[in-house]
């Protein structure tokens, strides 16, 4: 029953495990999973779960990571490189996104006869085990599940959880324990999230991304909608006992995508600083270590909202995230405390270092969208200039968005734009990095400096910065580790490794 891990299973297919079986075999005795892709985020917080599950838990990734130092600590198994033999005894093979159809590990597998699945098949297991409130949106997905959390655990609830990045205020990625709800993220990339079970939904946006794999933003849009309308399933082989006595659903109102898709659904209650927003959000201070807000409930509270991460947008998520706990019954005050503990997570406006007076904040803003907020959030910063070095991820995404990446980048003081990050693309003739700068430039960028060679990245970047300069570097690939890179060539720099 081997499946392809880039697609996520289809329920219905013939011999594909149902969601129920597939709860079955994590919930049940112990087994001996294997995970393909150990490394990457989404995979590694799932093996993590799983040894607290009591599986023999072992994987496998090409790179070493600090990760599987964690995994190993917590009694997984992990290899360092591929081999086929690293299969041998397992029960249960689970891949990630990234594994192609001939990996030698899947191969093995699929000639042992073993099952192979998802990550989505995976998490549709586990989201039967406990009543799941997912979170879903084309941005501010991971930060509002770190923080949903957090302000279920401050409201007094027993919550575990799964967040595709290190969340340092919950110490963990991912944590099962006696948990009587579970936190997930749900990504919409590849419909990972109509594959969940979920007794609450909370959509933050819905925007045209991933198209290589929808297609067209109709598609994008028809999605969020069933995971709208999918909230608080009462098929008792479904939705495990316990979740709320009704469906909670709660939807942005600012994002022209989100308020259409919760104006399609029957009982969607809303969020943000739109005047008809059901919770009512009102930004009151600035910076660039947060923001000060007020959240006025339904019935007229009103709630003072402290985030310690900059950007309206995470005020934003932050609303969502007390509106739902509100919704499910919990004291919002409470919630809202909760929210206030939240410090980021790896990789959003993550604080890497200083180097020479130069500050180093990393970001995996990937889409126009994203990149436009983390430089809003950092238009607060007094120092001196703000750099921003970008790795855009995807060739179709390049050639789809250059222009408007090219508009968000604009804004910044100085733009360094390397090449592409091929990720799971082959090359598209004619795409690369220089279709961004050359948009910065049609926007008014001035200080535009094209670096096609990701391995010169950071030696051009300290040719270029200043005491008093942050740097941001913002994309989905390995641009990452341009902040210990520069640690390397820059003495004297104080670089912290996630």
């Amino acid at each position: 029953m081997t499946l392809p891990c880039n697609d996520p299973g289809d329920q219905s297919g013939p011999g594909h495990p149902s969601a129920s079986e597939v709860a079955g075999w994590l919930g049940g005795g112990p087994r001996h999973i294997h995970l393909i892709g150990l490394a990457g985020t989404g995979i590694s917080a799932l093996a993590m779960i799983l040894v607290e599950l009591g599986h023999h838990v072992s994987g496998s990734d090409q790179r070493s990571a600090p990760v599987l130092d964690r995994l190993v600590e917590a009694g997984a198994t992990a290899h360092v490189g591929h081999d086929p033999g690293h299969v041998e005894g397992a029960d249960l093979v689970i891949c990630s996104t990234a594994i192609r159809a001939d990996h030698p590990e899947r191969v093995a597998a699929a000639s042992a006869g073993l099952p192979v699945l998802t990550r989505a098949d995976a998490l549709a297991g586990l989201t039967r085990l406990r009543p799941s409130i997912a979170v879903s949106g084309t941005h501010g997905k991971t930060t509002s599940t770190a923080m949903m959390a957090l302000a279920l655990r401050s409201a007094g609830a027993r919550v575990s959880w799964l967040v595709g990045s290190t969340v340092p205020a919950l110490e963990t990625a991912a944590s099962w324990g006696d948990g009587e709800w579970f936190v997930v993220e749900a990504d919409e990339s590849d419909d990972t999230h109509l594959a969940l079970a979920r007794a609450a939904v909370l959509l933050t946006n819905a925007e045209g991304e991933h198209l290589d794999f929808h297609g067209t933003l109709g598609r994008v849009i028809d999605g969020y909608v069933e995971f709208l309308e999918g909230a608080g399933a009462t098929d008792p082989d479904e939705t495990p006992s316990g979740g709320p006595a009704r469906p909670v659903r709660v939807a942005g109102a600012d994002d022209p995508g989100a308020a259409l898709v919760g104006r399609a659904v029957e009982g969607v209650v809303t969020f943000g600083t739109a005047s008809d927003a059901d919770w009512r959000l009102e930004v009151l201070g600035r910076s660039v270590t947060g923001t000060t807000s007020t959240l006025t409930s339904p019935s007229g509270e009103v709630i003072p909202l402290l985030v310690s991460v900059p950007g309206d947008h995470n005020a934003t998520n932050a609303a969502g995230v007390v509106a739902l706990a509100g919704e499910l019954g919990f004291d919002p005050f409470r919630a809202a405390a909760g929210v206030a503990a939240f410090t980021g997570t790896g990789r959003r406006f993550e604080h890497r270092g200083v180097a020479k007076g130069v500050s180093f904040i990393d970001d995996y803003a990937h889409h126009p969208t994203e990149v436009a907020a983390t430089l809003a959030a950092a238009s607060g910063w007094e120092g001196g200039r703000v750099v921003a070095v970008f790795q855009p991820h995807l060739y179709s995404r390049t050639q789809r968005l250059a222009d408007r990446f090219g508009a968000a980048l604009a804004v910044a003081d100085v733009v360094v734009v390397t090449d592409v990050y091929a990720a799971r693309e082959d090359p598209i003739e004619g795409v690369d990095g220089t279709l961004i700068s050359a948009a910065a430039r049609r926007h008014g960028a001035v200080d535009v400096v094209d670096a096609p060679d990701r391995s010169t990245l950071a030696e051009v970047v300290a040719a270029l910065i200043r005491p008093g300069d942050l740097v941001l570097t913002m994309g989905a690939g390995d641009i990452t580790t341009v902040a210990e890179e520069l640690g390397a060539v820059l003495p004297g720099a104080v670089i912290e490794t996630p």
